[in-house]
């Protein structure tokens, strides 16, 4: 689904399929469908919300690898758009993912193709962003990390396939 819409016209098809079924088991209430369905649809129709909708249902989800190519994929579009810093930005974001993620052979790509990301600083280890710009990251216990500061969820949500629903389950 992700290649399709990234690699040629004739693989829309294919796209559109897995688009269909990443919208319906959204619907269902799969909590590993809403990142692929978002970056998906970003992919096929680019726009600046579309992409930062991808990036935060990745990032709600702890999905650290498709959080990453979609800020790598979002940065090309910004870049096609001459906004220069805020892809940079995403850029960098996507080098400490990938990084973290332990695709260092990716993160190293990238610091051959973008030679500022080299010297990008993180502030602490887990903070994707270098230039001091808030984050918002969801850990794996279930707490969100906004500015620095540990946040806690009063619960979080889970699919009862048995039932056909969502439950939320207290932390």
């Amino acid at each position: 689904g992700l290649a399709a819409f990234s690699l040629n016209e004739r693989n829309t098809v294919m796209g559109n399929k897995c688009l269909k079924y990443f919208r319906r088991m959204k619907k269902l209430g799969s909590t590993n469908a809403p990142p692929a369905y978002f970056f998906i649809a970003a992919l096929k129709r680019p726009t600046k919300k579309a992409f930062i909708a991808a990036i935060d249902s990745c990032t709600e989800a702890s999905m650290p690898h498709l959080e990453a190519m979609a800020r790598e994929r979002y940065a090309m579009f910004l870049l096609t758009r001459n906004e220069l810093e805020l892809a940079n930005s995403h850029i960098t974001a996507a080098y400490w993912l990938y990084y973290d993620w332990g695709a260092h052979g990716k993160s190293f790509s990238l610091e051959r193709e973008y030679p500022f990301v080299k010297a990008a600083k993180r502030t602490k280890a887990g903070s994707h962003v270098s230039s001091g710009t808030a984050t918002k990251h969801t850990s794996v216990n279930g707490s969100v990390i906004e500015s620095g500061k540990v946040v806690k969820r009063k619960g979080t949500f889970q699919y009862n396939s048995t039932l056909s629903r969502r439950e939320l389950v207290k932390a």
